[in-house]
C-alpha cells in the first residue's frame, strides 16, 4: 500500500506539472501544449528512437541466450544447476558495480586495451576499438546482456525443470529428435516465461536511468536521461517538460505491465483449457 501510493502520488504530481499553464509564480490553468511541444522536438524523437532500440535489442538478445543458456543447463543435468549457482550472482549484483566492471574491462584505457597493448596489437589506447561512450552503446549493451541473461536463464531453467519429463519420453518415442523435442514439446511450454521475461526486460531497459547516464553517447540521450537533464535545466519550461517526459515514460511502462499480466492470464486460461 506504501509503495502503491508513492507511485500514484508521484505519477499525480508529474502530470499535474506537466499540464499547467505558464511557469514559475505565473502557473495557472492546464494545458496540453507541453506535450505537443515536446512530441513535435526533434531531440525528444531521437532520444525516443534510441530508447526504443536499446531496449529492443537488448530484450531480444538476452531472451534469446538465456533461453538457449537453459536448455542447456537442462541438458546438463547436475552441472546445470552448479551453473545456476554461479549464474545468480550476476542476477544479484547491482547495476552500479557492473557499470564500473564494464569501465575497467572494456573502456579505452581497461584492462582489454592494456591487454591489446602489451601483446602489441596497439601503440596507443585510441587504436583500441570504441566499447564504451559510443554510438552504438555497446557498452550499454554489456551491462543489460551481463544482467539479463542469467536472469532468463534462470526463470527459463525453473519452469523446463517444472516440466514432466514424460513429454521428451513420448516424443522420443514417437521418433523425435533431440532438437524437435526442443522446440516442439519444450518451447511451446516455455513461451509464458519467455514472454513475461521480455516484457520484463524491455520494461527495465526502456526505464533504466544510471546505466545510459553512465556510459552513454552525448551523441544522443535515453528518454530517462533526457529528463533528469531538462529537470536540472535552471528553465522552468525545462523543468516543465521532463515532467512531460516523466508521464510519458511512466504511460509506457504501465501499458507494459497491463500487457504483461493480460498474456499472462490469457496463456493460463488458454493452459488450463487443455491448450498449449
Amino acid at each position: 500500500m506504501f509503495l502503491t501510493l508513492t507511485f500514484a502520488y508521484a505519477l499525480a504530481y508529474g502530470v499535474v506539472q506537466s499540464m499547467q499553464a505558464g511557469s514559475g509564480a505565473y502557473r495557472g490553468g492546464f494545458t496540453l501544449q507541453h506535450y505537443r511541444s515536446v512530441l513535435g522536438d526533434g531531440e525528444f524523437l531521437i532520444s525516443l528512437g534510441a530508447t526504443i532500440s536499446v531496449a529492443v535489442i537488448a530484450t531480444l538478445i538476452s531472451n534469446v541466450l538465456g533461453a538457449l543458456l537453459a536448455f542447456a543447463m537442462l541438458r546438463a543435468g547436475a552441472h546445470g544447476k552448479l551453473l545456476q549457482r554461479v549464474l545468480q550472482l550476476p542476477v544479484i549484483l547491482p547495476h552500479l558495480i557492473v557499470v564500473i566492471m564494464v569501465i575497467h574491462i572494456f573502456s579505452q584505457t581497461g584492462v582489454l586495451a592494456r591487454l591489446a597493448w602489451w601483446v602489441g596489437f596497439i601503440d596507443n589506447p585510441n587504436q583500441f576499438p570504441l566499447l564504451v561512450y559510443d554510438r552504438l552503446a555497446i557498452g550499454i549493451m554489456l551491462v543489460y546482456l551481463y544482467k539479463q541473461v542469467p536472469f532468463v536463464a534462470l526463470l527459463a531453467y525453473d519452469t523446463l525443470r517444472g516440466i514432466s519429463g514424460k513429454y521428451a519420453e513420448v516424443a522420443a518415442n514417437l521418433g523425435a529428435s533431440p532438437w524437435q523435442t526442443s522446440t516442439q514439446v519444450y518451447l511451446p511450454l516455455l513461451k509464458p516465461t519467455i514472454i513475461g521475461t521480455s516484457l520484463i526486460t524491455f520494461a527495465f531497459a526502456f526505464g533504466a536511468f544510471e546505466v545510459p547516464f553512465l556510459l552513454g553517447t552525448p551523441v544522443w540521450r535515453t528518454l530517462p536521461v533526457e529528463s533528469y537533464l531538462l529537470y536540472t535545466n535552471i528553465d522552468p519550461l525545462a523543468r516543465t517538460h521532463a515532467m512531460v517526459i516523466n508521464v510519458l515514460i511512466s504511460a509506457i511502462s504501465l501499458t507494459i505491465a497491463g500487457l504483461y499480466f493480460g498474456v499472462e492470464s490469457f496463456l493460463n486460461r488458454r493452459q488450463k483449457g487443455g491448450e498449449v
